[in-house]
């Protein structure tokens, strides 16, 4: 029985020691790569460069609001932290992450609209598998992500189920998307329209009270740490809609504007600027294309260079 014992307890040790090389040797290389999903994760983990000025928020951030043109105007340093697919909380993650290996900026523009208070949908959830064993990352989105005590100690049982990844970690053929237009963040979408929907009539304002403390701590921290925030609506298409906010945008409106009043924030809106009427600056209703949102930052970058508070 012993004999048996000894055995199962020699296998056991074997199979983790495979798992740890493999584990080590995947996330190593994972620490490395340039796919999409990866690439910038690795920059806000391992590129210590001071940026002075960052743009947080969501696919909406990270699709529209170019660093270049943000930099060439105003004489800043830029970083789009932008997260495709998530709402505040797993934005507030990304950004409390960076700032525990990057000091703090000066001014962050935040994007803000009627996805911005709702809990997350765990899109790409297989983005954070390399950087869950940092604790500042972890404690912060294992709930929300579903990601165990499990995947954060036992080596490589957070790769099961993720082939592609797995072979991104070992330098072979995979599906994960390499964008070469990926700067500071940002990502631009050089596509025309190509969607069936028109106008924003059936989008709502989620307002979920977790994430919405989530997103008064982020504002209260900013305030303490002498960070100047911008709030943006950044533009929708709007279609034929008349300029009346719908019943859902006041709700939006007034519940940022009370935020930005209590948290000392400025509020930019341009829900109703002239790009929102032309849909050749949109790939869908919600997200403009390179065109547009070159047009757009120039606005915000030209608003943004006389309420930026001097170094």
């Amino acid at each position: 029985m012993k004999k048996f014992i000894s055995i199962v307890l020699l296998v056991i040790i074997g199979i983790l020691c495979m798992f740890y090389i493999a584990d080590s040797y995947l996330t190593h290389n994972l620490y490395k790569s340039n796919a999409r999903m990866f690439r910038n994760w690795n920059e806000v983990f391992f590129d210590s460069t001071y940026y002075d000025v960052i743009i947080n928020g969501s696919s909406r951030a990270w699709r529209q609001y170019n660093p270049m043109i943000i930099d060439s105007i105003i004489g800043t340093n830029c970083y789009n932290l932008g997260l495709d697919g998530h709402g505040i909380s797993t934005q507030v993650a990304r950004y409390n992450t960076y700032l525990s290996t990057h000091k703090k900026p000066r001014c962050i523009i935040q994007n803000i609209d009627l996805f911005t208070i709702q809990p997350s949908s765990k899109f790409e959830r297989e983005q954070f598998i390399p950087y869950i064993c940092f604790d500042t990352l972890y404690n912060q989105i294992h709930q929300e992500e579903e990601y165990s005590w499990f995947d954060k100690n036992i080596p490589f049982i957070r790769y099961f189920g993720y082939k592609d990844v797995i072979f991104e970690g070992l330098g072979l053929h995979n599906d994960i998307v390499r964008d070469p237009n990926l700067y500071k963040g940002y990502c631009g979408n050089e596509s025309g329209w190509s969607s069936t929907k028109e106008n924003m009539d059936d989008i709502g304002f989620t307002c979920d009270s977790i994430c919405s403390q989530i997103f008064e701590t982020y504002l209260k921290r900013c305030l303490s740490d002498t960070i100047q925030v911008i709030l943006v609506y950044a533009p929708m298409y709007r279609g034929s809609l008349s300029k009346e906010a719908s019943k859902e945008e006041r709700e939006m409106y007034m519940y940022f504007d009370n935020l930005a009043q209590k948290y000392d924030c400025v509020i930019l809106n341009y829900l109703w600027c002239d790009i929102c009427a032309d849909r050749s600056y949109f790939y869908n209703v919600t997200h403009m294309n390179s065109s547009g949102a070159n047009k757009f930052t120039t606005y915000l970058a030209k608003d943004i260079d006389s309420l930026l508070i001097p170094k």
